[in-house]
């Protein structure tokens, strides 16, 4: 399943989203150098279909996607916007067939520098998206 480029298409094609953002979409890590705000995807499982007669050719899977910024409204305004971005979308982006998007939960993180570190303080807020697509 590779869902990732197609939320990434998604979420930098909505104004909102990409109004805050920029191109600051990254894939597992975040640099530790950015504190403007941006967004990090994470697959964290998928489970292929399977019936009797075989495989079905989709699979479901769960994806994190981490939102930051420097200021707490603006991490929240973030999350909102991914959130409607996302939220309900089916169609094809970055040639992947999305059978549908659906946020399952957002949750606010703390985001603690590396130890003997100062530096800028960001917040983070955490949305979980579960999603189908045809492999």
């Amino acid at each position: 399943m590779s869902i990732e480029p197609a939320i990434k298409t998604i979420l930098l094609g909505d104004s909102p989203v990409a109004a805050l953002v920029s191109t600051r979409i990254y894939y597992i890590n975040k640099p530790q150098n950015i504190t403007s705000s941006c967004i990090v995807l994470q697959l964290l499982s998928t489970v292929r279909g399977l019936v009797f007669g075989g495989a079905t050719g989709y699979s479901n899977g769960t994806l994190q996607i981490t939102c930051f910024a420097s200021r707490y409204e603006t991490v929240k305004t973030l999350a909102a916007a991914v959130q409607t971005a996302l939220h309900g979308f089916a169609g094809t982006q970055a040639s992947t067939e999305v059978s549908f998007i659906k946020i399952t939960s957002d949750s606010d993180i703390e985001v603690v520098p590396a130890e003997g570190r100062q530096v800028t303080k960001v917040y983070g807020v955490a949305l979980d998206a579960e999603c189908m697509v045809k492999e």
